[in-house]
């Protein structure tokens, strides 16, 4: 399943959610659970996650990564 699909999915979700879902978060566990337990009744595999920023003009690190 494609991250997008997956935000997609956790959008439409009728689930209260401890930590609120949008695109470009880390998906929670909680968020894994529903993935796998209540929409695909399977395991999952989240492809394209994005990955984090290192290094970003505010870090330590100047922006060098």
């Amino acid at each position: 399943m494609d991250y997008g699909e997956a935000i997609e999915v956790l959008e439409r979700a009728n689930e209260k959610f401890e930590f609120p879902v949008k695109w470009g978060i880390d998906l929670e566990s909680e968020h894994e659970r529903y993935l796998t337990e209540k929409h695909a009744k399977k395991p999952v595999i989240v492809m394209n996650v994005l990955a984090p920023q290192i290094g970003g003009a505010g870090s330590p690190r100047g922006g060098l990564s």
